[in-house]
């Protein structure tokens, strides 16, 4: 052979084209999530309110707060008065689906107690998180403003 060894063979290479119904999401370096900052923005918490679904508006607001530590989520009273009270824990094992309400009309069409609480219906469904959570057949919910 002249001039030394044969090159080593090329690697084929995959295209990284996903189809438009594929749940794999693509990213380029302008829309790349930066996770480390979303769970800091977690750990310090959220002003929420926490909605109970086909019963009277009662607007109490809460801090929704994340403990990496030990993976749950704490929703905790923001009182003015001194007494305090132990906050609602949900680990985070436990949780099986996060959804927006506008998703659950829209794309899964699920509007059956959503559509008959008018409370609800006066707020934007993009802003109410849906968190579905439990070990049995029928999920217990979450639903913060």
């Amino acid at each position: 052979m002249v001039g030394g060894p044969p090159p080593p063979p090329r690697k084929a290479t995959t295209s990284s084209v996903h189809s438009p119904g594929s749940f794999r999401t693509s990213y380029n370096k302008n829309h790349e999530m930066d996770f480390a900052k979303i769970y800091l923005a977690m750990q310090k918490g959220h002003r929420v309110c926490k909605i109970n679904v086909l019963k009277k508006w009662d607007p109490a607001y809460k801090m929704l707060t994340l403990n990496m530590e030990t993976r749950q989520l704490f929703l905790t009273k923001i009182e003015q008065t001194a007494v305090r009270s132990k906050p609602t824990v949900l680990d985070l094992r436990h949780v099986r689906e996060v959804q927006t309400l506008d998703y659950k009309l829209s794309a899964i069409q699920i509007g059956d107690k959503w559509k008959r609480d008018r409370e609800i219906q006066n707020f934007d469904p993009l802003k109410i998180l849906v968190i579905s959570h439990g070990m049995q057949f029928t999920l217990k919910e979450w639903t913060l403003l």
